[in-house]
């Protein structure tokens, strides 16, 4: 009788594994190919905080999380270097967005730090202004994205999902990030899996957000809903980080390689 309630929790367990390898693997599924890269010319900082685009500079703008002395590099919209080491982020950096409301480069800092907007000279950050005061975020290490779809600013942990209004800096609303990997009939106790402090805002309708999954080396695309809509595999070839070093701008992947000091773009959609 024992025997038999084993081989029947066995062959329970064994389909309810084949039920979600089933659910994943339906999902569109592709390899990124490489479109550009952003190469870093200065020296200072070692972490990546984003790369977003600017869409009247049409410019990118690349600022390193760690220290208010870190570059943040500037390229044109080919790839050129724009930016030398006088430029700094001014600020401990950790989340970094353009806002298309407001038109300007927005981020959040460390901690206590808050959130900031730069001010610009010819296209180069010369300075800053404060936006929101105090950690508007749900942790010290959280880096921001922006949903120009809803004018919010985003924040993942890998315990949950927090939306906060990105005109106030007000917290809205927060999902236990299990509730979207049960949705998607994937491994709950996998969170740990994925890049700590980054969420990633697409603007496309209906793949709202990807989240990098370090461990299995690819992107995950969520619907707005918390539903795997897309698997998106990275090259072998490129390194990945258990924290920062990810963005998305200009319908580009970004993820960057510490040794070479490189910012490699993988165009999606």
């Amino acid at each position: 009788m024992l025997n038999e309630w084993f081989m029947n929790k066995f062959f329970l367990i064994a389909a309810v594994s084949m039920v979600q390898a089933a659910v994943v693997s339906s999902q569109p599924t592709r390899l990124l190919k490489q479109s550009m890269e952003l190469v870093v010319e200065v020296d200072g900082g070692n972490n990546g905080a984003a790369v977003v685009y600017h869409p009247q500079l049409k410019n990118y703008y690349a600022p390193f999380a760690g220290n208010q002395n870190f570059p943040v590099c500037v390229f044109s919209a080919a790839g050129k270097s724009l930016s030398t080491e006088d430029h700094a982020t001014l600020a401990d950096m950790r989340g970094f967005w353009y806002n298309s409301k407001t038109k300007r480069l927005e981020g959040n800092g460390y901690n206590e730090t808050g959130w900031i907007y730069y001010t610009l000279t010819d296209g180069l950050p010369t300075g800053y202004e404060p936006l929101q005061e105090g950690m508007q975020q749900p942790g010290p290490q959280c880096a921001g994205s922006y949903n120009a779809l809803t004018n919010e600013v985003v924040f993942f942990d890998t315990d949950s999902v927090y939306w906060y209004d990105a005109s106030t800096g007000k917290p809205k609303k927060a999902i236990d990030f299990a509730q979207w990997l049960n949705a998607s009939k994937l491994d709950a106790a996998s969170r740990e899996n994925y890049s700590s402090y980054s969420i990633l805002c697409t603007g496309v309708a209906g793949k709202e957000y990807a989240l990098l999954n370090v461990n299995r080396k690819r992107f995950e695309i969520f619907s707005k809903a918390g539903k795997l809509v897309e698997i998106l595999d990275i090259p072998e070839s490129q390194s990945l980080y258990p924290a920062f070093n990810v963005g998305y701008a200009n319908k580009q992947f970004w993820l960057f390689d510490r040794e070479a000091r490189i910012w490699n773009g993988y165009k999606w959609p």
